[in-house]
């Protein structure tokens, strides 16, 4: 009874912290050691341990597509990492490849935190570099994306340990009810050549060393945390907007 009894206590200090204020919450918060990106102005880095790193840095760039792009042809940075967020949305661009390990947990616990919050405003970068199986992997991502079906088909080909051939991309196409040619033939669209340039030269611009990376607003998070510490600086973020949103109309 009495383990029981101080569960339940903690549990309510712990929730009702939440209906205190920013202060308390601030306290119970992991203490983040974010530092200023010389290099990128008015941003902030956090690098944990949990992260795949590339084989070649930046793989994306050395593709045709993408040789005539490099990190200062991207326009408005805020603009090319958060694409399209909802007004006053906190925003959050996951760079992500399907060969990283970490990436798995962490963007499913992203997706259901954005499930939870209709506050947050996702955008997905396929970072493909860390095996050979990534590009067609990311590639087809995209396309299923051109048929309204990104988020499904990212999750099902983070959880397989298929090669991403065509016979096999084709099945998991038909299994989710797309047109299983028009993937395969979107896979090289000058769009999806376009989009995988801008978030190779965007990671490129920020000096990711590996995946998972994500930027709540202007705060770069390189590694994989945990659903607790995505939260706090889900919350850090909405007490304390560090840029990136866009405002009411």
């Amino acid at each position: 009874m009495t383990s029981r009894r101080m569960i339940l206590t903690a549990a309510a200090v712990l929730g009702g912290a939440w209906v205190l204020g920013p202060r308390v919450r601030e306290a119970l918060r992991p203490p983040f050691a974010f530092e200023p990106m010389e290099d990128v102005p008015g941003f902030q880095l956090l690098v944990t341990d949990n992260v795949t790193p590339a084989a070649s840095p930046f793989a994306g760039l050395e593709s045709e597509e993408s040789a005539g792009r490099d990190a200062g042809d991207i326009g408005d940075l805020c603009a090319a990492l958060h694409v399209s967020p909802a007004s006053h949305a906190i925003p959050v661009a996951i760079f992500t490849d399907y060969n990283c390990p970490f990436c798995r947990t962490l963007n499913e616990d992203v997706a259901r935190q954005a499930r939870r919050a209709a506050a947050l405003s996702l955008t997905w970068h396929e970072w493909p570099r860390i095996a050979p199986s990534s590009e067609p992997a990311a590639r087809a991502a995209l396309a299923a994306e051109r048929q309204g079906a990104y988020l499904a088909f990212h999750r099902r080909l983070m959880r397989t340990q298929f090669q991403p051939n065509d016979a096999y991309l084709r099945s998991l196409a038909e299994s989710l009810s797309l047109d299983a040619d028009r993937l395969i033939g979107d896979m090289h669209h000058p769009d999806i050549d376009a989009a995988l340039s801008i978030s190779a030269a965007l990671a490129q611009r920020l000096s990711l060393p590996g995946t998972p990376a994500m930027v709540i607003g202007r705060r770069v998070i390189v590694g994989r945390v945990s659903e607790e510490e995505l939260r706090a600086l889900i919350a850090l973020e909405n007490d304390a907007p560090s840029g990136c949103r866009v405002p009411d109309d």
